[in-house]
């Protein structure tokens, strides 16, 4: 009858590189959980009717992807955020100052126009704005220069142009354009994809666990084949 005599060592790395894996396995389980309701919690905020705005305490109660109708008027002050690439081809977004009716301020991504298309100014008069809430960059130390932010976060560029009260959150200007689909044509282009919230944990916690039965099956072998050895002897 084949002995089984694991060494202490192998005992020790089965204990502790084992609960290890296995901790990993379960740490991306519960990203998984965490993902899928973050992508349910999205799902539910685009497909709810838009939520009428027109000052800042309703825009405080606007969790992020919610669609919002806006009302308020534009300064005429606009920055834009380069290398932003739109079905495969250069461009910016025009990121503009809105103010709203109890005169505090929001930034909105007007749409996406060429890269060599530097006219384009916010138009003037009372607006009507159908579009997203977004949380931006979260680029605290984002600066403009000649006009152009290389990233964009609300913060920054409203106090860039000493805009206060303002909201923290971006509004995405246009409807939500279907996976695979292409931005309408007309400039600038409006809209926004669908926010793609990658799960692949499954898949990383089957990789941790696989490897953790792994190891159990090395440290079986490697007790069966020294209890071998030691009968041998």
């Amino acid at each position: 009858m084949r002995l089984f005599r694991p060494s202490l060592w192998s005992n020790l790395a089965l204990v502790f590189v084992g609960w290890g894996l296995l901790s990993l396995g379960f740490w991306q389980v519960d990203r998984w959980y965490e993902m899928s309701e973050k992508k349910k919690s999205f799902d539910h905020a685009t497909a709810a009717a838009p939520a009428e705005v027109s000052k800042m305490e309703h825009l405080s109660a606007s969790e992020p992807w919610r669609r919002v109708r806006v009302k308020g008027r534009y300064t005429g002050e606009q920055g834009r955020v380069i290398n932003k690439y739109i079905d495969g081809e250069l461009g910016v977004w025009l990121a503009a100052v809105l103010q709203l009716v109890d005169g505090g301020y929001l930034v909105v991504m007007r749409g996406w126009v060429p890269e060599s298309d530097r006219i384009w100014a916010p138009p003037k008069g009372d607006q009507e704005l159908l579009g997203m809430i977004q949380s931006g960059s979260a680029d605290l130390a984002a600066t403009l220069s000649n006009g152009t932010f290389r990233s964009l976060d609300a913060h920054a560029v409203l106090n860039h142009f000493k805009r206060s009260p303002g909201y923290g959150r971006l509004l995405i200007e246009g409807e939500l354009v279907p996976s695979g689909k292409a931005f309408p044509e007309p400039l600038p282009r409006r809209g926004f994809y669908a926010n793609r919230i990658r799960r692949p944990h499954r898949e990383y916690a089957g990789t941790w666990f696989g490897l953790a039965v792994a190891l159990f099956g090395i440290w079986l072998y490697a007790g069966l084949r020294r209890g071998q050895v030691g009968e041998e002897a």
